[in-house]
């Protein structure tokens, strides 16, 4: 029975991460920097209430929590806004090719697309 309790103790102590993405809003910008946290959606959505014009989401992370992320990025589809990543425009507007630079070995840039 002891043991049990200790187990019961052990397990509904542990907590989820405590890690989040740094979000703010800089003019027409939003970015949204670190790892993305359970809670990052509810943080971008109030961070961003009340913008109705088009926004650019600049993106600087290594991942995180896949749902969270999964779901900010169909808010910026929802909100038809484009992002950009470490230099590459990529828009998630349906029916637009992703453009993703290629660069070539003796150092020229070519394009790639694919559909989105």
């Amino acid at each position: 029975m002891r043991e049990r309790i200790l187990a019961i103790a052990l397990l509904t102590s542990t907590t989820l991460p405590t890690y989040a993405a740094n979000i703010d809003v800089d003019n027409d910008v939003i970015n949204i920097s670190g790892t993305i946290g359970p809670n990052d959606l509810l943080v971008l959505e109030v961070e961003t209430s009340g913008l109705d014009k088009p926004m650019v989401v600049s993106l600087h992370s290594d991942g995180g929590s896949f749902l969270p992320a999964i779901r900010i990025g169909a808010l910026i589809r929802q909100k038809g806004w484009s992002t950009h990543v470490e230099g590459v425009h990529v828009s998630l507007r349906p029916n637009l090719a992703l453009r993703v630079p290629e660069i070539d070995v003796d150092g020229r840039q070519d394009w790639l697309s694919s559909g989105v």
